[in-house]
């Protein structure tokens, strides 16, 4: 999107707080099972116990690599064109007229899009979206949450509103407009 009114957002530092801490959490109880398995490598000489230790390890690791890649590649361009959503291993571009609603249920606000003008997913993210009923929908949906924490009150949310068509609808709103 080449454009003269662009304003690139990252991923907010609060968000990336909180993610952090759901990656220690999960790590946590990943170094339980490495414990275990190697205790149990330790007494019984078992080689299979060393060999899931050290998977379990490479798990850590996976773990911690993708969410530095996700938190530095993660991003959103808004302008009047439209706006382009990029993340590790997908990257949506839509025009305002594809944007079909705001969803603001459980305060985890979100673009819905009818479809995007452009899309580009990574093979294991089709893969993803494919097994996983709950992201089935991950190319039709732009999270706003991860941008700001307090997203009613940002700037970005003031641009989203100022070149949406007449048509948007706002699902899930309890305030008054």
């Amino acid at each position: 999107m080449i454009n003269s009114d662009r304003h690139v957002y990252r991923v907010s530092k609060e968000y990336i707080k909180v993610a952090i801490a759901g990656v220690f959490i999960s790590n946590i109880f990943i170094m339980v099972g490495i414990i275990f398995s190697f205790s149990l490598w330790f007494s019984s000489g078992e080689i299979s116990n060393l060999i899931i230790s050290i998977v379990l390890m490479l798990v850590i690791l996976y773990n911690i690599a993708h969410f530095i890649d996700w938190s530095r590649n993660t991003w959103m361009i808004i302008s009047n064109i439209g706006l382009e959503y990029s993340t590790p291993g997908m990257k949506i571009r839509s025009d305002w007229m594809n944007i079909k609603s705001l969803d603001k249920s459980s305060r985890k606000f979100q673009l819905i899009l009818v479809k995007p003008s452009a899309l580009y997913m990574s093979p294991l993210m089709s893969f993803w979206k494919a097994t996983t009923t709950a992201n089935r929908n991950v190319d039709r949906s732009i999270p706003l949450y991860i941008f700001s924490d307090k997203f009613l009150q940002c700037e970005m949310y003031q641009r989203i509103i100022k070149y949406l068509p007449d048509n948007f609808e706002i699902e899930n709103d309890t305030s008054p407009h």
